[in-house]
């Protein structure tokens, strides 16, 4: 199994501070991000366990 990783720090177009982070897997495949105010949550699509 591949597991990459990738790390990115920037600026919005509106000057705010922003945090990439990416996991690449081929089993990985069956997630879905679910946005929660502040934060991102990664969690498998329904099914898919």
């Amino acid at each position: 199994m591949y597991v990459g990783r990738i790390v990115a720090i920037g600026k919005t177009a509106a000057g705010s501070n922003a945090l990439l982070y990416r996991v690449s897997s081929r089993s990985y495949q069956d997630r879905k991000a679910l946005l929660m105010q502040d934060l991102v949550r990664i969690v498998p699509r329904e099914g898919s366990l």
